[in-house]
């Protein structure tokens, strides 16, 4: 079958720190009224959206959050928390202190560090047959490579990613802090996010190519990975420190809903069971095309 057809899937994952409380009341909230109408001005006019949280102090796994019950989200929770967990910083010079740096590299190679948890119930989420299949995370922390990368169990884990992406014709989009970003000319404080070919700044929707090989920024795993198959970062730094809210809002909207109608795919579905009980539809990209313009 083809997709995308009149749907929109949008998974939101989001790190429930402290810098992230401004950034979700303010971007995140509005954004999602915002990208409904601006995805429904492409033709995906049946639009859901699923929150995940994690990371807040004593929330031990990812948690999901709708409204009345509902697993949908509809861009309000009482429920979700904001609050900072302890960092593990060096020197590691207590017996606990090393315990936990330990703790902290197996979780790492591992794959069960809280982010992990969360993109992988993102990943999995069920999306709607013949729906654009969006995910975005709002992270506050870089997600910093294992100190032995490449040589580490991480590597093969990120490769299985991003062909699970390319296979299954998900759209990736990072909100974070995108630190020492920086554009030459002066612009830095105006730039909204950026993609693998343009830049994107307050009030410009539709990017300028010519900067994007002006940008530096330091570079993390999500980062990357926001760069791969045409995906975006944008950074919530600039968004906490312009007043200009509603304006970079209204980039972030319309670069998803662009991003969300760009490929045309062809899917081969079958239904398989989860957890060995309960009947899911699974589709895969059989071949895909860019759209005329």
């Amino acid at each position: 079958m083809s997709s995308p057809v009149g749907k929109a899937d949008v998974v939101i994952v989001v790190e429930q720190s402290s810098h992230n409380q401004a950034v979700f009341k303010d971007l995140v909230t509005p954004l999602i009224a915002t990208l409904s109408t601006d995805l429904k001005g492409r033709g995906l006019t049946d639009v859901e959206f699923a929150l995940i949280g994690f990371g807040a102090p004593g929330q031990q796994w990812p948690q999901h959050f709708g409204n009345n019950g509902k697993v949908t989200y509809e861009g309000k929770s009482d429920n979700i928390q904001f609050g900072d967990t302890e960092k593990l910083q060096p020197p590691y010079d207590t017996p606990l202190q090393k315990f936990k740096f330990v703790k902290k590299f197996i979780e790492v190679e591992l794959g069960k560090e809280q982010i992990v948890i969360a993109m992988n119930e993102a990943n999995k989420y069920p999306f709607r047959t013949g729906a654009s299949k969006i995910i975005i995370l709002v992270n506050s922390s870089p997600c910093t490579p294992s100190i032995t990368f490449p040589f580490s169990l991480q590597l093969p884990r990120i490769i299985s990613i991003y062909r699970y992406y390319r296979e299954h014709a998900l759209n990736f989009y990072l909100v974070s802090a995108v630190n020492d970003i920086a554009v030459e000319g002066g612009k830095s404080k105006n730039v909204v996010g950026f993609d693998s070919e343009k830049v994107y700044y307050l009030g410009d929707k539709k990017g300028v190519a010519e900067d994007r090989s002006k940008l530096t920024y330091k570079d993390d795993l999500c980062l990357s990975f926001s760069q791969y198959y045409g995906g975006a970062a944008f950074s919530s730094q600039n968004f906490i420190n312009t007043s200009e809210k509603k304006k970079f809002v209204e980039v972030v909207s319309q670069r998803i809903a662009v991003g969300a109608v760009k490929h045309k795919y062809t899917e081969e579905c079958g239904c398989t069971l989860k957890a060995g009980l309960f009947p899911v539809t699974e589709c895969r990209v059989a071949s895909s095309e860019l759209k005329a313009r």
